[in-house]
């Protein structure tokens, strides 16, 4: 029961989608939030009632990661207690602080999990699934099916599809935004490359998996999957070419099924995939790529603005007061984590973030290619109330899933 308890709660780690309070509380209430305190207690307490609790096995970087993680996480309250509004600030770290915590005992979690490697692919496989009926439901709300609307108007479960105007939906998987969507397939990969045995049906989620990336048409994340695949090729000995092609070949048979199905369906008076297409590689004016490089240069004079705000920025989730130019909600954000950091927390706390993301780079070998997925996905976004960003990082400087007891699963060539 504990093991399946882990497993759904990494396949339901990013689905924002879902509100327990249905709409009616002042947060959304996420699987993640719901879980993550009956994970740990599941694992920790019947150490606790018996008094074996430092039976535990305790990750060898555990006390690294806590030291940086609290050192930035009192930067950022400092930021929160100089800023302009300090309610919407210390709301986001009061979230933040909850994640970090969680992400740090989950890591501790795993550590003592036999044969982690095996619920983190199971959890990947649930994952993908969980993934496809978001999107399945997604596209059919778009097309006005009444038993999907019907489902969404319970406020249990969102199905609202992301959209480029009205040209077409861009479903997002679990989560309300596609990038972040994205990049929950690309860990969901990760996992399935490095822990699942060569196999039909690990190919066959690896496709469904880089297809639904695909649809979401996330520049970010479809950069951080590039990024993370290339890496687990270099990381290896050997590269299996026909491995490499079948994936290929299958992603692309499934993609030109897909448009053989719109061009027969006639759906083009619905669905304009030329627009959609010009829009996504296009940094012209009128894009959003163009909106991007504008909210960048945007936050490098407000750093540069004064040595207050270089050293502890205008206030963590107060970066909307000067995006009013850009974005007219309470939400908006450099989109760009590292950017994010600096102009709001100051420079002192991106120095630390940037110790978490690249010290398991050296000290985690296994963790490598996604870590890099992961700094290359926050380059043009930014994940920093994502539980996923703090629960990779925290995994990654604890090497979780890959210790002994993983010894007997299966860690071969992602292809």
């Amino acid at each position: 029961m504990r093991r399946v308890l882990f497993i759904v709660w990494l396949a339901t780690i990013g689905a924002d989608r879902i509100d327990f309070l249905r709409g009616s509380g002042a947060f959304v209430l996420t699987p993640f939030i719901l879980l993550s305190p009956v994970v740990i207690l599941a694992y920790t307490l019947p150490s606790i009632t018996d008094g074996s609790i430092r039976k535990l096995r305790y990750p060898r970087n555990l006390v690294p990661f806590l030291l940086l993680s609290t050192l930035m996480l009192a930067v950022i309250l400092a930021s929160v207690l100089f800023c302009n509004d300090i309610r919407i600030g210390m709301k986001r770290y009061v979230f933040l602080l909850m994640q970090i915590c969680c992400a740090a005992c989950m890591g501790i979690v795993l550590h003592n999990v036999r044969s982690p490697g095996k619920v983190l692919l199971y959890g990947a496989y649930v994952g993908i699934v969980v993934s496809l009926l978001f999107d399945i439901g997604q596209v059919l709300i778009w097309f006005g099916a009444s038993g999907a609307k019907a489902l969404h108007d319970t406020r249990f479960i969102d199905l609202a599809p992301p959209s480029l105007g009205l040209f077409a939906p861009r479903p997002a998987g679990m989560s309300v935004d596609m990038n972040r969507g994205g990049f929950l397939l690309v860990v969901y990969a990760f996992f399935l490359m490095k822990f699942g045995a060569r196999s039909g049906s690990r190919t066959v989620f690896l496709c469904l998996s880089v297809v639904m990336l695909l649809l979401t048409f996330s520049r970010s994340a479809v950069f951080a999957f590039v990024i993370m695949w290339a890496a687990l090729f270099f990381q290896h000995n050997r590269v299996n070419p026909k491995r490499v092609v079948l994936v290929s070949v299958l992603s692309v048979a499934v993609c030109g099924l897909a448009v053989r199905a719109y061009n027969d369906s006639g759906l083009a008076s619905q669905v304009d995939i030329a627009y959609l297409l010009a829009e996504r590689l296009s940094v012209s004016s009128e894009t959003s790529g163009a909106v991007h490089f504008s909210v960048i240069d945007m936050g490098l004079r407000t750093a540069n603005a004064s040595v207050m705000n270089l050293l502890l920025g205008i206030g963590f989730g107060n970066g909307y007061l000067v995006l009013g130019d850009f974005f007219d909600n309470q939400y908006a954000n450099f989109h760009s984590l590292y950017l994010s950091f600096l102009v709001e927390t100051g420079i002192i706390s991106l120095i630390v973030l940037l110790f978490l993301l690249l010290v398991p780079l050296t000290r985690a070998r296994q963790y490598v290619p996604i870590m890099l997925g992961l700094i290359a996905f926050n380059v043009f976004y930014q994940l920093t109330l994502e539980p996923i960003l703090w629960c990779m990082i925290a995994m990654s400087w604890m090497n979780s899933g890959f210790d002994e007891r993983a010894s007997s699963d299966r860690m071969e060539c992602p292809a």
